[in-house]
């Protein structure tokens, strides 16, 4: 059995900084990713969404500067074409995160499925590992909102977003978090229409109040925004998304063509 000074489980971002910062600190190292290294960020997070938000600033820019006096005809968007983009921007950075890079720093990476089988050891394909110490950074997973008839509609996460090839006309996006707002935006500037649904009184919650009201204030612009709102029903028929909606006392039904 092998032991280790560290064994990560998890080739995220989080894990891959612990492993390679260990290594060249001189510790003998294990990594341990049942997918592709990089995790979340290089694939559905930081890499494809922020190669997103620039092409909606770019279609931004080009919208504001014919307000400005600039002539040019109407701007065509190949939404295709802007995720094909995306997808190559993740397989520009990529190589970053090749397990042979972290093999070259002495770290043995191995592809597979831990499990603890004792209190120093864990077992992956078949193998068991011992080590000194562990740093369990498997990061999280989607929680799908408990909303009457969300089993029956086809609806995106985070993680088949970045899969689209046909642009939603219209956009429904429930959370106006960090992910909500971003990707909202980016497809509003994009040309999709888009409608933001929060349970809370204000987007981004969880920044500072003062921030996120002026926050809200500007992003109010780009989309149609309803906070303190609540999802309660959602259905689907023949490509149109239906989800009836609670604010106080009234109830209303946004329709789209796309649920985030």
């Amino acid at each position: 059995m092998e032991v280790y000074d560290l064994i990560v489980i998890g080739g995220g971002a989080a894990g891959l900084v612990t492993a390679s910062g260990a290594a060249q600190l001189g510790a003998k190292v294990a990594l341990i990713e049942k997918d592709k290294l990089g995790g979340e960020c290089l694939w559905t997070g930081c890499v494809p969404s922020k190669a997103l938000i620039e092409a909606g600033r770019t279609k931004r820019k080009i919208d504001l500067a014919q307000k400005k006096g600039f002539e040019m005809g109407p701007v065509q968007v190949n939404f295709a074409r802007v995720m094909a983009h995306v997808h190559e921007t993740i397989m520009e950075i990529e190589p970053h995160d090749d397990p042979e890079r972290f093999r070259k720093m002495g770290i043995r990476v191995i592809q597979g499925y831990a499990r603890f089988t004792g209190h120093d050891r864990i077992e992956v394909n078949g193998e068991t590992l011992i080590g000194s110490r562990f740093c369990i950074a498997t990061g999280g997973s989607v929680v799908v909102p408990p909303i009457e008839g969300i089993k029956d509609v086809p609806f995106l996460t985070h993680e088949n977003f970045f899969d689209l090839r046909k642009q939603p006309k219209h956009l429904i996006v429930i959370g106006a978090g960090p992910i909500g707002c971003e990707l909202g935006q980016a497809m509003a500037r994009l040309g999709s229409q888009v409608t933001l649904i929060e349970t809370l009184d204000c987007v981004l919650h969880n920044d500072d109040k003062e921030l996120s009201c002026m926050l809200h204030g500007y992003l109010d612009e780009e989309m149609t925004i309803h906070v303190g709102t609540r999802a309660m029903q959602v259905s689907e028929k023949d490509g149109t998304i239906k989800l009836r909606c609670q604010r106080g006392d009234e109830s209303f039904v946004v329709e789209g063509d796309a649920l985030l």
